[in-house]
């Protein structure tokens, strides 16, 4: 890894707590924890089309999508992943490497610790690319997760959506992290809420680092309180925990949509422990047709949100595709 930081990454389905225990880890004197920016989930599955950043022309592209990815973010960073003091070599995994490691020289700390969202989709480039690097699994009940999912302004779809992308994530986690052996760590959401210290001096030992106190007031620093002001979604990072913030389906979701998630997520409820409420659906396809007829794509919600971030939104969705569109997949039979 180019520069002084050592790197880790936090698996984590949307709507799981995942900026909570980034802004928790963040607290520690030692552990950087930027904003989610979605660098690792846009170009991990684009790594075998940047072949050409070995040469000028193609790293300086590659230094422009990623300034332009960090410019749509919508959390601020301390840099702009600036590639001028690179001094390793041009690959795409230095060069993110590189960015998180100037951002934790930044804030004056020694770990990066990132999001690596949909990493199953990008696992044997990340794990071949990033060989030292620790990994901690957040899992949170697919039930509650899709009940946040729900009550998200800024995430499309609903229940039947965030059921898919929690079964499809958690397949691809622990394909991932069964490989990983003592590199990764697995946590509980529902564990941090009711055993906060016991849980952070874990992540802080499987890090290397040892527990501060002060990773549990993360509601009162500054990241957190900047990041609380500029996404709906993020509002509760200037709060302290909520101990009882789970278990919040089984009065707001309908017994449908329960028993949907619950056929959905069967082998992950079963594989970490969360049991299940209903004996199963007689026509699940049916009982599909009818949740996602009835779950809009685009939320009316999305214009409660203020202008600035519906247009932060608007930026990274159009930065994100942009970047995809441009390295386009080579047609079959040639080298990707």
């Amino acid at each position: 890894m180019s520069g002084a930081a050592d790197i880790a990454f936090l698996l984590s389905s949307d709507r799981s707590g995942s900026n909570m225990v980034l802004r928790m880890l963040g607290a520690h004197s030692a552990i950087c924890a930027p904003p989610t920016t979605h660098l690792f989930a846009t170009f991990g599955p684009l790594a075998g089309r940047y072949d050409d950043v070995s040469t000028d022309a193609g790293w300086q592209t590659l230094q422009q999508d990623i300034a332009e990815l960090l410019d749509a973010g919508l959390g601020e960073w301390r840099t702009r992943g600036a590639l001028d003091g690179h001094t390793g070599e041009r690959t795409l995994a230095s060069a993110l490497a590189h960015v998180h490691a100037e951002e934790a020289r930044a804030a004056g700390k020694s770990t990066v610790i990132v999001k690596a969202h949909q990493a199953g989709r990008y696992a044997d480039w990340l794990t071949a690319r990033f060989p030292d690097a620790r990994f901690i699994h957040l899992v949170r009940d697919p039930r509650d997760m899709a009940l946040s999912w729900l009550d998200a302004k800024g995430l499309r779809g609903g229940v039947v959506r965030a059921a898919r992308v929690w079964a499809e994530d958690q397949t691809g986690f622990e394909a991932l992290t069964s490989r990983l052996g003592p590199h990764c760590i697995r946590v509980r959401y529902e564990d941090v809420l009711s055993a906060p210290e016991d849980v952070l001096q874990d992540l802080a030992h499987h890090l290397g680092r040892e527990f501060e106190a002060g990773m549990l007031d993360f509601h009162r620093n500054v990241e957190s309180r900047t990041m609380s002001g500029a996404v709906d979604a993020w509002r509760n990072l200037q709060k302290p925990l909520m101990a009882g913030n789970s278990g919040k389906f089984a009065s707001r979701l309908d017994r449908e949509q329960i028993a949907y998630i619950e056929t959905v997520c069967s082998d992950g409820m079963a594989r970490y422990g969360y049991a299940r409420l209903s004996e199963g659906v007689d026509d699940f396809d049916a009982l599909e047709m009818r949740l996602s007829a009835a779950e809009p794509w685009d939320k009316a919600a999305y214009a409660e949100l203020s202008e600035r971030e519906r247009s932060a939104h608007g930026r990274l969705r159009d930065a994100r595709e942009r970047i995809i569109q441009s390295r386009p997949r080579p047609p079959l039979g040639e080298p990707r």
